[in-house]
């Protein structure tokens, strides 16, 4: 049996529907109505209003920015998500961490070929309605400008804290073992449990390290591979 969610009918389905109907007429009235800009277009919009160099960032991709941090890399990005709907990215690259649990293991080491290892965005921040969590490119350039400056605003803060409790093994460790534990640490790539474990491993802490591999989300092969990551990593810290 279907039910039919209309816009106020008293459900918290309707009035998510009411609030959202609402938000597209006030869009509709301040930037007119439809006119989509393309995924380039508003990817340099996005990257111009948060100025990654202005933060010690160079260039690797139209999308990716990259920064020496101590041992690691740090790394922001604009994500793109279905829908035509972007979000700025940040977090860092860390060396002993794969970038797929999949052999032969991968790395990526260099300001151009780091990826992501512990990493938030805007789109996961509950604390957003999930209106305001993203940037939609449906309403011209003007709407693309204004929805970055005020979600960058309100985030930019976020991402100087992460890289700064970022900076060392223990605050990674630390921020991966927090984010393992929200529910939806397993719907990401790469997992923060898997993450945690390879960095309690290179801290030389071999009990943590095996009980969060187990704790981690694998599948097929992975967990046996990243327990031989883990060993390698351990005999590293000796």
């Amino acid at each position: 049996m279907f039910r039919i969610i209309r816009a106020g009918d008293g459900s918290p389905e309707g009035e998510r529907l009411q609030q959202a109907e609402e938000r597209e007429r006030r869009r509709n009235d301040t930037y007119g109505g439809y006119d989509f800009v393309f995924g380039k277009t508003a990817i340099a919009e996005i990257a111009r209003v948060i100025d990654p160099p202005a933060l010690g960032f160079e260039p690797v991709s139209d999308r990716r920015f990259a920064a020496r941090h101590g041992d690691f890399i740090k790394i922001l990005e604009i994500a793109a998500f279905k829908g035509a709907s972007y979000a700025p990215r940040w977090g860092v690259s860390l060396p002993y961490v794969p970038l797929a649990l999949k052999k032969p293991p991968r790395y990526g080491r260099t300001l151009k070929s780091g990826r992501l290892s512990l990493w938030w965005d805007t789109s996961r921040d509950t604390r957003l309605p999930q209106h305001a969590r993203t940037i939609d490119s449906f309403h011209g350039i003007r709407a693309v400008r204004d929805d970055t400056n005020v979600l960058w605003r309100s985030s930019r803060q976020a991402a100087l804290d992460f890289w700064s409790e970022t900076s060392d093994l223990a605050g990674v460790l630390q921020t991966a073992i927090h984010q393992k534990n929200a529910p939806d640490s397993p719907l990401w790539l790469p997992n923060a449990g898997v993450v945690a474990a390879l960095t309690a491993a290179r801290l030389g802490d071999e009990p943590q390290a095996l009980r969060l591999a187990r704790e981690a989300p694998t599948r097929d092969n992975e967990g046996e591979l990243l327990t031989d990551l883990i060993h390698l990593q351990l005999s590293l810290a000796r």
